[in-house]
């Protein structure tokens, strides 16, 4: 596939809807061509993406917070989301994408012990993008908003 994207002729009709190449990928068409993108990204995370966002929101608020082997710094993002002046429902959505059996950002997570925080983990190792990605498709607020994982929020945000 790689080969014929090089050709002239088909170089304007094919394209990788990202660049980024592991054995999983190689072995799978991942053109764009190929297939609609949710039918792609529901095999990608496991679940049928379009039911997700299907579904009506369940909060009025969603942050959602990627994040990939930060856990010394996802601490304080964390309290600054939990220390809103905003009193209607919000739920902070942490996407943990840590590399191999790095549990430190779930152990964050039960320590804070707050309900307001959804826990995800990402079925297999992604990209920045499609990081942030599977962590919008975990949210359920009517509004959503990324902060990262080393970012803050002031108090009046929401």
């Amino acid at each position: 596939m790689d080969e014929l994207c090089q050709t002239p002729l088909l170089q304007k009709q094919m394209g990788r809807l990202y660049n980024f190449q592991t054995d999983y990928y190689e072995c799978a068409l991942t053109f764009g061509w190929c297939g609609d993108y949710l039918s792609y990204v529901s095999e990608i995370y496991g679940f049928s993406v379009k039911e997700a966002i299907m579904q009506p929101a369940k909060c009025k608020f969603s942050i959602v917070i990627p994040a990939r082997n930060s856990a010394t710094t996802l601490f304080h993002p964390i309290k600054t989301c939990l220390e809103q002046t905003y009193k209607g429902s919000y739920e902070i959505v942490v996407s943990d994408n840590s590399t191999g059996g790095n549990a430190e950002i779930y152990s964050l997570c039960k320590e804070i012990n707050d309900p307001r925080i959804i826990y995800r983990k990402t079925p297999r190792d992604l990209q920045l993008c499609k990081s942030f990605e599977y962590a919008y498709l975990q949210a359920h607020g009517e509004y959503i908003f990324a902060l990262g994982s080393d970012d803050g929020l002031l108090p009046w945000a929401l």
